[in-house]
């Protein structure tokens, strides 16, 4: 039941239906922020473009359904060492964690994840725990790491050794990008470091809770301002993205610094407060 409703919740929480071109209602007003001095790093571990997530910053994405609030996502991206023998001097960790309310049923979840200095996944671990009436709860923790071009993982259910599942490994394309259900992080990344100008893009995609790799068409649709509630109406780049297999589709907005700062699918939204 956990990897059902999750899966329904699929493909990242964000601001921005045609509909919500402007501020929600109901949502704090957001303070301009200051230009990241922080910089991604190349292959080399060398400065590459600037990377306008600041790290060590904790940032907060709102949840929207039917124009109420129903959850929260926050996340902060670390730069640490990269381990010996390592092509590049550091790795980066990014920490998260979300909360979803809806019709009497609780979601909620952590997760951990280490990147390479080129944004591709190294090895990650969550946590999800799903609650409800009758005192329903189910907990759900799942551990992940590509080694050698594949991806190895396993999931134990409310603790229970017995219950530990692990799949064949799953080959992980040196390319790929990485989604985890309800970890906003993962597609924030995802389109910082892919969606660099207003264009159409391809992506290839590991999604664990099915085993499987998508492949992410991203078409670029036009370039509109949009009102963030921040008194400011940036120009913003609009995009549409589908999977191949027709799993996933969605709407998201980069500001003009490269961030994501709204997403939707479906009927359910996410924006950014900061």
């Amino acid at each position: 039941m956990v990897q059902a409703l999750t899966f329904l919740l699929a493909g990242l929480l964000l601001p921005g239906a045609d509909s919500a071109t402007q501020h929600p209602e109901g949502s704090a007003e957001r303070k301009a922020e200051k230009p990241s001095k922080e910089a991604a790093q190349d292959s080399t571990g060398a400065p590459s473009r600037a990377f306008p997530w600041e790290l060590n910053r904790t940032y907060r994405f709102t949840w929207l359904k039917e124009r109420k609030k129903v959850g929260e996502s926050t996340f902060k991206i670390l730069e640490e060492p990269a381990p010996t023998g390592s092509p590049s001097k550091v790795i980066y960790r990014s920490v998260s964690q979300y909360w979803y309310k809806r019709e009497g049923t609780t979601l909620e979840g952590s997760f951990d994840t280490r990147f390479t200095a080129s944004w591709r996944p190294i090895r990650y671990k969550l946590r999800t725990l799903m609650s409800g009436m009758r005192n329903m709860r189910a907990l759900q923790v799942q551990e992940g790491e590509i080694k050698d071009g594949r991806l190895n993982m396993t999931t134990v259910h409310n603790g229970d050794p017995n219950t530990e599942v692990r799949p064949a490994p799953l080959e992980a394309p040196t390319d790929a990008y990485l989604f985890l259900n309800q970890a906003f992080d993962t597609w924030a990344i995802l389109a910082t470091d892919l969606l660099r100008k207003p264009a159409d893009h391809d992506a290839k995609v590991i999604y664990p809770d099915l085993n499987m790799v998508y492949d992410i068409h991203f078409k670029f649709e036009r370039e509109e301002k949009i009102d963030l509630g921040s008194g400011e109406a940036p120009l913003c780049r609009f995009y549409s993205f589908s999977s191949k297999e027709g799993q996933f589709k969605g709407k998201l907005r980069m500001d003009g610094r490269g961030r994501l700062v709204q997403y939707q699918q479906a009927d359910l939204i996410l924006y950014l407060e900061g």
